[in-house]
């Protein structure tokens, strides 16, 4: 998982100005490895990515464009939003509901929870034109936060997520085009028809 960073406080070697790569660099440098070694061990933000390249929902928050509908129950009976957001800014988490004058129902309808179900029309210009949207899905919500424009940024690890996809990307398509030709690799399900398109983020 990458760090709980955004904007106002920069991951670190992420300094304003810095286009470095160096969490797309060591995560590529992991992926390698555990494609190499041939791993039972599952890491599930490589398969999350993997299943949307294919087209599939990919299982996370973080990963793709599917909607999000979470709300934490704090012990009080507090409901809040996700927890990542206390990383954030003061008060990022509160809703106002408790569950014991409150229905989900109710909650529901609030803009916090609405407004991770809007897809692509409710991220930032620069993320609604890029080529692995549909993957990267703007970035994981906290990430985008900047107490200028609050969550309306790409996330602060933009460049990292598109070099990192575009990786995984390009083994998935060798994969795939190399099923063709015998039994398809264990881990990968069989994609929608049109599997040019579902892998091609150029």
């Amino acid at each position: 998982m990458l760090p709980l960073d955004h904007h106002d406080r920069p991951p670190l070697g992420k300094r304003a100005g810095n286009e470095s790569t160096p969490y797309a660099d060591w995560l590529i440098d992991a992926f390698d490895h555990w494609l190499a070694m041939g791993s039972t061990l599952r890491i599930r933000w490589f398969e999350a990515i993997m299943k949307a390249l294919i087209g599939l929902p990919s299982g996370v928050e973080s990963v793709g464009l599917s909607p999000v509908d979470l709300v934490v129950i704090q012990t009080d009976g507090s409901l809040e939003a996700v927890d990542s957001l206390k990383s954030t800014f003061n008060g990022a988490v509160c809703l106002g509901y408790d569950v014991f004058r409150h229905d989900l129902d109710i909650v529901s309808q609030d803009i916090a929870v609405t407004s991770r179900q809007a897809g692509a029309a409710a991220l930032h210009e620069q993320c609604q034109s890029c080529p692995v949207l549909h993957v990267c899905g703007g970035g994981y919500l906290p990430h985008r936060y900047s107490s200028a424009r609050g969550f309306d940024n790409p996330s602060v690890y933009c460049r990292d997520l598109e070099k990192l996809i575009r990786h995984v990307g390009g083994h998935l398509s060798a994969a795939l085009h190399a099923a063709d030709a015998g039994s398809r690799p264990a881990g990968i399900g069989k994609p929608a028809s049109n599997r040019e398109g579902l892998v091609h983020v150029n």
